[in-house]
């Protein structure tokens, strides 16, 4: 899905093709990324993770719109630069959360990195 996505968007964004073209390309982009976009930029949908608690005994919990779940946490989990995307596996399907460092202390997210580093060492790649 993320090889035909990164396509659709270079012939989006490609000067060379004709108009037509790129503007397939752009609106395919568009339909195939509307759900993550749709759930980690604009908190839609029955699968947003509204808020999420990482107990002191190493056990996930996040709160969706149907309430709380238990969750493991995922190798996929990755920070760049100012953000960390959390990835958690539970119940048969895959939870995302972004945080950005503008939004939390500049301590919490340290400590927020250096936890998962370490936590992630750990982890079991899922």
């Amino acid at each position: 899905m993320l090889f035909a996505l990164l396509i659709t968007l270079s012939i989006g964004a490609a000067t060379e093709p004709s108009a037509g073209w790129r503007l397939v390309g752009g609106i395919a982009s568009v339909i195939m990324a509307w759900n993550s976009l749709r759930t980690l930029v604009f908190q839609k949908g029955t699968h947003t993770v509204r808020e999420f608690v990482w107990g002191s005994d190493g056990r996930w919990k996040v709160r969706l719109r149907s309430g709380w779940v238990a969750v493991d946490i995922s190798s996929r989990t990755a920070t760049l630069g100012p953000w960390i995307l959390l990835a958690w596996q539970g119940a048969g399907r895959r939870y995302y959360a972004l945080i950005d460092a503008e939004y939390v202390s500049r301590r919490t997210f340290r400590a927020l990195r250096g936890r998962l580093k370490l936590a992630l060492s750990r982890a079991d790649p899922k």
